[in-house]
């Protein structure tokens, strides 16, 4: 099987996108873009290039092509590292136009995609430009009328999430369920960590964005330890002052991602949350696949992904963490024990490794024209 990738080569923090590259790259796919194809080969265009390259069983283009591009300076570009001009990335207008003729199978890969905003006109081109999509499934993602009377009582970003949050994805992947190809986050075996849960030197951590629940789990935890995630604002807010954008740099991506993989590995509680919007995020994968002790208010996803309270995760709202706390330090072995099988869970279902062959099987499937969707449950990937 013949797979072309119009990818642009670039690397965010978040590293799902790089391991789904991974994956592609197994599968022996080719990758067409900025910072992997000549530039005088982009030059020639897209549609040049099938042609004289091809023919592909299969195309797959990044999420870009559902990008404006009206103001080609405008900082959402530029949350990320990449060896190419940032003005190369209106070449995803070029190949929006390319997949709209094109007549072959073509998969829009949504692995780094804000679910909780897309717009109306967001929603059209992925239905003229794409047979199917790789984003999470109905499984991973609520209904903003399943948020009943939310209370701000905290300075954190939940708000302003909610009142940009609409219901378009949530809609379309409903609707859309026989061309979703589900896929949640996931992390890499060389991810996982080696430090027993016993010699860990920190007790709690909590890194990440300013979700409400991580608010409300910082001030509990500031009270009687030490918050190494102080030195991560520290170093943001300096950045900041300076007007240096450590987003848009391959070595501070790699520093950043190896301090928190440390900060991680060297704390033994970890709080985390998906947002008001409940998402599975990355942060559910990275903190067990270090043999921490995952902790999260319980969201929609747990269960999908494998995750049962008390077994692998400890499910909890941030109110409830001094309660939580002295149950796990009165009992060391249980929690030990639920630690290691965060990890385990991890290792066995949601690494890249071990996605390849979902992803392989998926396509093979899609060839055959006997794909009609798939989801995950108590952490499986099934077919429909």
């Amino acid at each position: 099987m013949r797979i072309l990738y119009l990818n642009f080569k670039m690397r965010y923090i978040n590293k799902t996108r790089f391991y789904f590259e991974k994956i592609i790259e197994s599968l022996n796919g080719e990758f067409y873009g900025p910072g992997h194809t000549p530039k005088k080969t982009i030059e020639l265009g897209v549609a040049s290039f099938v042609k004289d390259n091809g023919p592909y069983d299969i195309i797959l283009c990044d999420e870009y092509i559902i990008q404006d591009f009206s103001n080609e300076n405008s900082p959402k570009f530029r949350n990320h590292a990449c060896n190419f001009p940032v003005t190369e990335l209106k070449r995803a207008i070029e190949w929006r136009d390319f997949l709209a003729d094109y007549k072959g199978l073509k998969i829009i890969v949504l692995v780094q995609s804000d679910y909780w905003n897309f717009s109306n006109k967001h929603i059209e081109v992925l239905k003229k430009t794409g047979s199917f999509f790789i984003c999470y499934g109905e499984e991973f993602i609520i209904s903003k009328k399943e948020v009943i009377k939310p209370k701000f009582d905290v300075r954190g970003l939940n708000k302003s999430i909610y009142e940009g949050w609409n219901d378009n994805f949530y809609k379309f992947v409903k609707n859309q369920k026989k061309k979703i190809i589900s896929f949640p986050e996931l992390v890499s075996k060389k991810d996982a960590g080696n430090t027993p849960f016993r010699k860990k030197r920190r007790k709690w951590l909590c890194i990440g964005a300013n979700y409400d629940a991580r608010v409300v789990a910082r001030q509990y935890i500031g009270r009687n330890n030490f918050r190494p995630d102080i030195w991560f604002r520290i170093l943001f807010k300096v950045s900041e002052k300076i007007n240096f954008n450590i987003y848009n740099k391959f070595w501070t991506l790699k520093l950043l991602n190896y301090l928190w993989g440390k900060s991680i590995e060297t704390s033994k509680f970890c709080y985390t949350c998906g947002a008001i919007t409940q998402y599975p995020i990355t942060k559910f994968f990275e903190i067990p696949v270090k043999n921490s002790l995952l902790i999260s208010p319980n969201i929609k996803g747990l269960d999908p992904l494998g995750f049962k309270n008390g077994n692998n995760i400890i499910v909890s709202e941030p109110e409830q963490l001094a309660k939580v706390e002295k149950w796990l330090v009165n009992n060391p072995k249980k929690t030990e024990k639920i630690a290691m099988n965060g990890q385990k869970l991890i290792l066995n279902k949601h690494i890249y490794e071990s996605r390849i062959k979902y992803i392989k099987s998926t396509f093979k499937r899609i060839f055959k024209s006997e794909f009609k969707g798939s989801f995950w449950q108590k952490g499986g990937y099934y077919f429909r």
